[in-house]
């Protein structure tokens, strides 16, 4: 008997486990989901109607009794809009619908008054319209509804009616008017992103003093007026930056004792940086670029000791750079681009061992040479920009010269004198070089070929003279790819957002094209028809030069080019067949050579102007001069050209003969008539 009941409670207890597990959908949430998949544009991965149970769908979760408590369809490729009926899911506690991108129209207003809903996000979409102002989701902890295209105000009831709320994120939308004030009834709020909007008014004095709030994003809006004194506060991230910002900042940093990133990048704000500031024991990130900043800098490395990213460029600090920035232990990146610093590079930076990248561009430096033998002390310097900063120096030849880390020498537009130095050759870790807009003469040396992980050299804009170097069409980072080898700067990347154009920064890290760039030199020789085994390279610019001979065929190996501007040269034959099959291929040009023959049809060239072709007479194509004009023209020009030159003949010694009797009459007859006279 007691074995009877003993499996008797097996058995009824796989039957309540397995009901748990795979519970049978709600007639009612099951009508719902039907017509939300049959509202779609699109097919939902995973949902069939052939399943009765909805519960067994992909992104459904139901509770023990069925009702459906889950929807996330994130990443899905969903099109369509969303049903008003979606809200008849009574109990839905999360609703994800995020990065589906092609998701539309205004949410129905039902959707925001779930009363058990906790998480809601529709983020990266295009949905569109306002937001209802009385949103009532008392049980919500993220609401996330950024990267799309709402407008309107900012809703006032999430804080009135959704206390316990956590994750505020309206970002990348185009929320105008100002912050609510019944945002400060969000006592539980951690995150609150309002970037990139056209959010107006002033930072209210609540905001930087929830309790709770660790994340603040109001960067890339309308805010004016000065930030302000704060009681303590727990927040780590704070970025301000992009915005109308203006006068000192507050010195109140130590009331943040948890503060890792402050951005305020693109405001007025003007002075000197605060005491509290420049001896912050918590900040990791401080990035003040284009703003009005003055004085020297003076930052507190004894107190810094977790400062790792110094972005202060484009203000109007003055004075030597500070040589105290090595002892910066954790300091890896730093930029002083556009300011008005002085001098050289000091002495204590052969310390500085934790320096990864220096950017110091546009600056009134001077002793390029010195400055580089000590950097070459820093043992992990990876990238250095010199741009525009010792202006009008002669390029150092320094033979023992060894900067063994550097991945990225940026040093264009210094106007530099001398030649390409032997010292390069050591650079065996170089990716970026960028030589441009100097004045550097002489030949470019063999020895680039060498640099194995090289993929973007620009020597363009200099007094080069010979012809290009073999040992260039071998370099292994234009011929292989190599994912170690990404040309990536960390340098700002800047981008449009919405409809106000403006450029916003959205990350340090330029993606490179992989270049090969000698252009506006006086290079001579041809193009090497090895050039067809950088099969990687994504820009070829040769323009301005003295090229001659044919463009190889083998350059319709490229087919990673985007880029090849070929222009300006003497370069002659026809354009090869070839390069049809570039299909990456967006920007073309070989102007102004002495080019002959029918220009190729297809591809990408259908989509060139004749610009690309132009100063070529001897061209012809389909949307250039017509083929049949260029023949005729060729067959009867020579013996036109004759007949018109005789004929040119014939008149000027008809003429010349004319005005010789003309002279001879008016001097000659005369004299004539003067001798009869005398003689009678």
């Amino acid at each position: 008997m007691n074995v009877f009941w003993l499996y008797a409670t097996i058995i009824l207890a796989r039957f309540f486990v397995k009901a748990h597990i795979n519970p049978t959908c709600n007639s009612n949430d099951s009508m719902v989901l039907q017509h939300f998949m049959n509202g779609m544009e699109s097919p939902i991965p995973g949902w069939t109607s052939n399943s009765p149970n909805c519960c067994d769908w992909d992104g459904v979760t139901c509770a023990f009794s069925g009702k459906v408590i889950g929807l996330k369809l994130s990443r899905k490729k969903l099109v369509g809009s969303l049903a008003d009926s979606l809200a008849n899911l009574d109990h839905l506690r999360t609703l994800n619908l995020s990065r589906n991108l092609l998701l539309k129209g205004t949410p129905p207003v039902s959707i925001f008054q779930l009363q058990y809903l906790q998480v809601l996000d529709l983020s990266a979409n295009e949905f569109s319209g306002s937001l209802p102002a009385s949103v009532n989701l008392p049980s919500i902890r993220l609401f996330d509804i950024s990267d799309n295209n709402f407008v309107g105000p900012i809703p006032t009831g999430l804080c009135i009616n959704s206390t316990g709320i956590r994750v505020l994120k309206f970002g990348e939308n185009h929320f105008r008017g100002e912050i609510p004030p019944e945002f400060a009834n969000c006592s539980f709020l951690e995150h609150l992103s309002l970037d990139a909007n056209y959010v107006s008014g002033i930072i209210p004095d609540y905001l930087l003093s929830l309790p709770r709030l660790s994340t603040l994003y109001l960067q890339d809006n309308e805010l004016i007026g000065q930030l302000r004194n704060s009681y303590p506060s727990n927040l780590v991230y704070l970025d301000v930056s992009i915005n109308g910002l203006s006068g000192e900042l507050p010195d109140f940093f130590h009331t943040f004792p948890n503060l890792a990133y402050f951005a305020a990048y693109s405001n007025t704000f003007d002075g000197g940086l605060p005491f509290s500031l420049v001896n912050s024991g918590s900040i990791s990130r401080l990035i003040l670029r284009n703003n009005s900043f003055s004085g020297s800098i003076d930052l507190n490395c004894s107190s810094m000791i977790n400062l790792v990213f110094l972005d202060l460029a484009v203000n109007k600090f003055s004075g030597a750079i500070p040589d105290n920035l090595a002892s910066c232990s954790s300091l890896k990146t730093i930029y002083l681009d556009g300011n008005k610093l002085t001098g050289q590079i000091p002495e204590s930076f052969k310390r500085f061992n934790s320096l990864s990248l220096l950017s110091i561009s546009s600056l009134n430096l001077k002793n390029l040479s010195v400055s580089l033998q000590i950097l070459q002390h820093c043992q992990n310097l990876t990238t250095l920009v010199l741009s525009s900063s010792f202006v009008n120096e002669e390029m150092p030849s320094i033979a023992n010269l060894r900067l063994k880390m550097l991945k990225n020498l940026l040093m264009r537009r210094c106007n530099l004198t001398g030649t390409i130095p032997r010292w390069l050759d050591g650079l065996t870790k170089l990716k970026v070089l960028d030589l441009s807009s100097n004045q550097l003469h002489g030949q470019i040396p063999p020895f680039f070929g060498n640099l194995q992980s090289l993929g973007y050299l620009n020597l363009s804009t200099n007094c080069l003279t010979g012809g290009i170097p073999k040992s260039l069409t071998g370099l292994t980072g234009l011929r292989f790819l190599n994912t170690s080898l990404r040309i990536n700067l960390n340098l700002p990347v800047f981008k449009r957002h919405g409809m106000s154009g403006k450029m916003v920064p959205c990350s340090y890290g330029i993606p490179l094209r992989r270049t090969l760039d000698l252009s506006n030199n006086s290079l001579t020789g041809q193009i090497w028809p090895e050039f067809g085994n950088l099969i990687y390279v994504e820009k070829l610019n040769l323009k301005y030069n003295k090229l001659s001979g044919n463009i190889p065929s083998t350059l319709g190996n490229l087919f990673s080019i985007q880029i090849m501007d070929l222009s300006h040269n003497n370069l002659s034959g026809e354009i090869p067949h070839s390069l049809v099959k570039l299909a990456a291929l967006s920007k073309f040009s070989v102007a102004y050579n002495v080019l002959s023959g029918t220009i190729p049809s297809g591809g990408q060239f259908s989509t060139f102007s004749n610009s690309s072709f132009e100063g070529n007479t001897g061209l012809c194509g389909e949307f250039f001069t017509k083929c049949d004009k260029v023949q005729d023209l060729m067959q009867t020009s020579a013996p036109k050209n004759k007949k018109l030159s005789i004929t040119y003949l014939v008149e000027w010694v008809g003429f010349g003969t004319g005005f010789l009797l003309s002279v001879i009459v008016l001097l000659v007859i005369p004299t004539i008539r003067e001798f009869q006279i005398e003689e009678l």
